[in-house]
């Protein structure tokens, strides 16, 4: 038997008096009450068309507020401009955003001291495999999650594709008379990939290591509190040492993921800091790592710069640098 889910659940209010809510009959009350004691103070010193040219947009706006919910409108507006929604990649607001202090030795070192090591998951058809198989998988990731004394993040996500690199390569390997069937490859690719909002999905393991912070003043707890930093003075052997734990820990889940059938990397200090970039530009590439503001930037700037006279370029060891701005003749 098939039934409708409701819709706009979390919309639901009781109903107060007249079919209102309890927030509603407050601001009929309130713009009923204000508009009345505003007419009564004008109808006596003013003609009543002007009174009532004067008391019409309050009553306007009292509509909106009881039963187009304009309060709420106006709240999420201010909360939009207020957020980081439009945020860049390069703007430093980011900062208080993201609970990263720094991304360094394949590490990601939060704000409060803590550090972490991502591994990327390479999944596998469950469905190919056979009944054995399965079974074999399903008892494996059981196992690994009974005997894992560490804290674990499983983070999903969904990507676009980026094929440009791989049909290029199609390309550069088509020979003359395959080209033009290359050509037309590529564009049938690109609108199937448009027309059916093809995505990727990514797969990732984060395995934290809490860091234990020594005992210090009251008037720092409170400042760490107030400014979110919680540095304290770890020295480099107790670091190294909880590195170690880290290794140890993102070792022991690599290879329980390799029971499960699974292929599990962990990112370096440059595919963390890909990563993390990301997010601010929703795709990826195949076969590279995930792209990154600053290198989409790159691209653009290699493929919008001119040619520059060989006179103007400069080189810093084996770059060559072009002048951005120079049109050339």
């Amino acid at each position: 038997m098939s039934y409708e889910i409701p819709r706009n659940l979390t919309k639901y209010a009781e109903e107060f008096l007249f079919g209102l809510s309890l927030k509603q009959f407050l601001y009929a009350l309130g713009f009923i009450g204000g508009t009345l004691i505003l007419y009564m103070s004008l109808a006596e010193k003013m003609n009543q068309l002007i009174v009532f040219a004067i008391i019409l947009p309050f009553l306007i706006l009292g509509f909106l507020f009881v039963f187009l919910q304009l309060d709420e409108k106006i709240k999420a507006q201010f909360n939009l401009r207020r957020s980081l929604y439009k945020a860049s990649y390069f703007d430093t607001n980011i900062s208080s955003f993201i609970d990263v202090e720094d991304i360094r030795d394949d590490i990601v070192i939060l704000k409060n001291g803590n550090i972490l090591g991502i591994l990327e998951v390479t999944p596998v058809d469950f469905f190919m495999l056979s009944p054995e198989q399965k079974t074999q998988v399903m008892t494996a990731y059981r196992n690994w999650l009974r005997s894992i004394d560490y804290y674990v993040q499983i983070l999903s996500r969904s990507v676009n594709i980026s094929l440009d690199s791989w049909l290029n390569s199609i390309e550069k390997k088509a020979t003359k008379d395959d080209n033009q069937r290359a050509n037309h490859f590529r564009e049938w690719m690109k609108e199937e990939m448009g027309k059916n909002n093809i995505r990727d999905r990514r797969f990732y393991v984060i395995i934290p290591q809490k860091i234990e912070m020594r005992r210090r003043s009251l008037l720092a707890e409170l400042k760490s509190i107030v400014t979110g930093n919680y540095d304290s003075e770890l020295s480099k052997d107790d670091l190294s040492r909880y590195k170690i734990q880290l290794q140890n820990n993102l070792i022991n889940c690599s290879e329980m993921m390799e029971r499960c059938s699974l292929t599990a990397k962990r990112l370096k200090t440059d595919e963390l800091l890909g990563l993390y970039a990301s997010y601010f530009r929703n795709e990826s590439v195949i076969n590279k790592t995930v792209l990154s503001p600053l290198t989409w930037m790159d691209e653009l700037l290699q493929e919008e710069m001119p040619p520059a006279v060989e006179n103007d370029t400069k080189k810093i060891g084996h770059e060559t640098i072009q002048p951005i701005g120079h049109t050339g003749s």
